[in-house]
């Protein structure tokens, strides 16, 4: 094996370690909440999910001013909900994967000059344990919010690829990406 191949080896492996740690000490500071039963407003939302997450209720679900402002999390539950039921650990467990994607894509900004890897990964850690708002983690009624940062950390990285790169691809799922993050929460 080459040197460089050898490195490149190396670098992945130690991202894989990072981001295995990150998601580690996420779960270790989310874990005990993922017992919790669902609160009040989690059944209006599963109630909505199966009202408009199926592609039948998307017409439904433009038409009304509140709730299109929320379609990706109603999609997702909808989803949720066909495969497990009013199972609450698997709509926990949902919410804190989504988090713990959310705490990568904060740590992947460090590929950027301005940031660096290692204030990523300090953010990133900082981002995966902070639980002072901790609801959008353990309320699955408040998983907009990380469908919200989701998207947008997407299109972060999309907008700065197409810097880096001036590929219109990229400027193109930079904008794909911000409309999912306008409709997954309405403000």
């Amino acid at each position: 094996m080459s040197s460089k191949r050898l490195a490149t080896a190396r670098t992945r492996l130690r991202w894989l370690w990072v981001c295995l740690g990150l998601a580690g000490l996420t779960v270790l500071a989310y874990l005990p909440a993922q017992r919790i039963p669902f609160i009040s407003d989690d059944y209006l939302h599963i109630h909505l999910a199966r009202q408009y997450g199926p592609a039948g209720g998307w017409g439904e679900l433009l038409a009304d001013p509140l709730y299109r402002r929320r379609a990706t999390s109603n999609v997702l539950g909808y989803w949720i909900d066909r495969w497990f039921g009013l199972n609450s650990l698997a709509f926990h467990m949902t919410s804190l994967s989504l988090h713990i994607v959310n705490v990568w894509l904060v740590f992947a900004l460090g590929w950027w000059p301005v940031i660096g890897w290692r204030a990523a990964a300090f953010g990133a850690a900082f981002f995966g344990i902070q639980i002072a708002p901790q609801e959008a983690v353990i309320w699955f009624a408040a998983v907009a919010e990380l469908l919200q940062m989701l998207f947008a950390l997407l299109a972060a990285h999309a907008w700065l690829l197409w810097l880096r790169l001036g590929k219109r691809r990229y400027y193109g799922a930079s904008l794909v990406l911000l409309v999912l993050a306008l409709f997954s929460k309405e403000s």
